[in-house]
């Protein structure tokens, strides 16, 4: 997998990556240090994905954050 972006803010982070076969990217998503693996999110758009995990780490902080 190559790393496209990475997003960090704050106890949270997010990075895009691409898989090297097929053009799918991953969000992964991180919170406070932990991978949330069950929140990865799978797409083929690039911009999506970007989009995506820029509104994660601009999320605003609530109680369950």
């Amino acid at each position: 997998m190559e790393i496209i972006e990475r997003f960090v803010a704050s106890a949270r982070r997010a990075a895009v990556v691409r898989h090297e076969e097929g053009d799918e990217y991953v969000v992964q998503f991180l919170r406070d240090g932990i991978h949330l693996t069950e929140a990865d999110y799978h797409t083929s758009n690039l911009d999506d994905a970007l989009s995506t995990a820029a509104a994660f780490i601009n999320e605003a902080p609530g109680p369950a954050n």
